[in-house]
């Protein structure tokens, strides 16, 4: 608009000019300017009215579209839209509102879910240091058991060199049982007559002799009798010394059995006894 009322003056002016050279042609020479005469030019008003039908264009126009914020495929709804076609906008001036009300529903089903899941984790912690307390709790009844096993063996081991110890003992008492001179004749006399008897059964069987032929097979069958009879007269008389009722026997050595016999019979118990344990 500017443009053109510039324009309309500058033709207001040029018309003006005009119609005075024409107003000065048309008097002729007597009434002509005097060269050098100077006039004074005034500004008037000059009115042009355009009569036309059309549209008027914009100077700038742009189609804007409604951008949402939210994931790729997310669907909205607009509440209400501020302003209308053809009006004048700023930037950063609000256009159009969004519905909320089902994005507030959407919003309340992932607070819950949320919810939910801050549940479900706070049980799974809880039921983590659960376990944790219970696998330190097995591990010290481990501790124990292993400390209990340890114990154990230890006694089993104690136990163990009871048994030797008292073994020993009994295989000491017997030794010197059997070192009383008594005693000591009746064994060996059972342990020869033992040795002579092996020996002959073992000619008669052909197993010993070098090969030789038994020429009196009838001499060394009663030589297995009488040896028989030899040994069982040797163990009798054994078995009587250690009863403690042969009659050849002082007291001094009765006592000296009795006491030994007494000493195999307490070691005899303490193998018993550690060997049970």
């Amino acid at each position: 608009m500017m443009k053109k009322t510039a324009k309309f003056f500058l033709a207001t002016i040029v018309l003006v000019s005009l119609l005075a050279s024409i107003s000065g042609c048309g008097k002729g020479n007597s009434n002509a300017t005097p060269a050098g005469q100077t006039f004074t030019v005034k500004r008037d008003s000059f009115t042009l009215e355009v009569t036309a039908a059309g549209n008027l264009a914009l100077s700038r126009t742009e189609d804007i579209p409604v951008e949402f914020f939210y994931p790729a495929g997310t669907k909205g709804t607009i509440a209400s839209v501020l302003v209308e076609e053809g009006d004048t906008v700023k930037e950063g001036q609000v256009l159009v509102t969004l519905d909320r009300d089902e994005w507030d529903e959407q919003l309340k089903v992932l607070r819950k879910a949320l919810d939910t899941a801050k549940r479900n984790v706070i049980t799974k912690t809880t039921a983590v240091k659960d376990a944790e307390m219970e696998l330190a709790s097995l591990k010290r009844q481990v501790t124990t058991k292993k400390n209990a096993i340890a114990a154990a063996e230890y006694q089993v081991k104690l136990k163990e060199l009871a048994v030797k110890e008292a073994e020993l003992k009994v295989q000491s008492a017997n030794e010197t049982l059997y070192k009383i001179e008594q005693v000591k004749k009746a064994q060996d006399a059972v342990e020869q007559a033992q040795q002579t008897l092996d020996f002959v059964k073992l000619i008669i069987s052909g197993i010993v002799g070098g090969g030789l032929q038994v020429v009196d097979f009838s001499y060394w069958t009663g030589l297995r009798t009488s040896t028989q009879d030899e040994l069982e007269q040797a163990q009798q008389e054994l078995e009587d010394i250690l009863a403690e009722t042969h009659v050849d026997l002082t007291t001094d050595v009765k006592l000296q059995i009795a006491q030994q016999k007494l000493l195999i019979e307490q070691y005899q118990l303490a193998v018993d006894k550690a060997s049970l344990t």
